[in-house]
Order: C-alpha cells, then sequence, then structure tokens
C-alpha cells in the first residue's frame, strides 16, 4: 500500500486552487479595506437616534449598511480562504482574528438599528415609502425585521449581546 503526501500549498498547480487574488490582489490591499470597516462604523453610528427621523436617513443609513455587509463579506471570504489554504500559518490565523474582531465592534456600533426600525409606526413606515420610492428597495428586509418585533430586546440589551 503506498503512501499518500500532503502537498504543500506551494506544490499545488495554480489551476487547482482559489482565485483569491479576484478578491484582493494583496494582503496589503486587504489590510487597507479592513482599516475602512472602522471608518464605516464611525458613519452609520452616527446614525443613531435619527433612523425614524425621515425616509432619507433610513435609506442612506439602509444602503450604506448594505455596502459594508457586501465588504465585510469580501473582507471574511479572503481571510478565511487564506487561513484555509495552510491552517499552520498563523498570519493568515491573525487576520481572521483582526477581521472577527473590526466586524464585531461594527455590529456594536449599529446595534441600534433594530430597536429604531421597530420603533417606526407602521403608518409612519408607509409614509416614508410614499415620501421616498427609493426606500422600496429594502421594504422587504423591513417587512421580514419589524415581524420579529415580539423577539426584539432594547436598544442597551442589544447592544450587550452585539458585542458578545
Amino acid at each position: 500500500m503506498s503512501e499518500t503526501k500532503i502537498r504543500k500549498r506551494h506544490e499545488i498547480p495554480v489551476e487547482d486552487t482559489w482565485a483569491i487574488e479576484d478578491l484582493y490582489a494583496t494582503d496589503e490591499l486587504w489590510e487597507q479595506e479592513l482599516a475602512t470597516l472602522a471608518e464605516d462604523s464611525a458613519y452609520l453610528s452616527s446614525f443613531a437616534g435619527q433612523l425614524g427621523t425621515s425616509p432619507e436617513k433610513l435609506y442612506a443609513y439602509l444602503e450604506r449598511m448594505e455596502q459594508v455587509n457586501a465588504k465585510g463579506e469580501l473582507l471574511a471570504n479572503y481571510c478565511m480562504r487564506k487561513a484555509d489554504e495552510d491552517t499552520r500559518n498563523a498570519t493568515y490565523q491573525a487576520m481572521q482574528g483582526r477581521f472577527m474582531s473590526v466586524f464585531v465592534a461594527l455590529g456594536a456600533a449599529t446595534s441600534f438599528d433594530t430597536p429604531e426600525i421597530m420603533a417606526i409606526s407602521d403608518e409612519q413606515l408607509d409614509a416614508f415609502y410614499a415620501q421616498c420610492p427609493a426606500l422600496e428597495r429594502y421594504r422587504r428586509y423591513l417587512t421580514e425585521l419589524r415581524r420579529r418585533k415580539d423577539h426584539t430586546l432594547s436598544p442597551a440589551e442589544e447592544k450587550l449581546l452585539a458585542a458578545a
């Protein structure tokens, strides 16, 4: 019986590997993008207490949050795939840890959004849709979110849970 040798990453043909460079060409570009997540967090947290004040505010928040979530998915995929390439490589394990720290901080900074959206009355939300047609893009998301109203914690409890 022959022994199967596990090849090292550099021994595997490129065509048999992930095209991780399609996400970020270098680790440095990934690091730069990760740094912008902190800026996004500060911007999004500036909406605290304002989501129910106007349809434009709600729309601006939801649009930016969608962009930040897409960026987060790319950042996560890159560091996780790099870590999966060789689990002995501490560099990429550390990248995963840094990403998770930043993403948890983002979650804590935006934990106000669900309770604030829940506090908008059905009538007011209907008026928001009428006043800002672009908000229709998020109708399904808002409907699904508000459907769970009975299971939503207070703002302080949501923040504590997000930080965990």
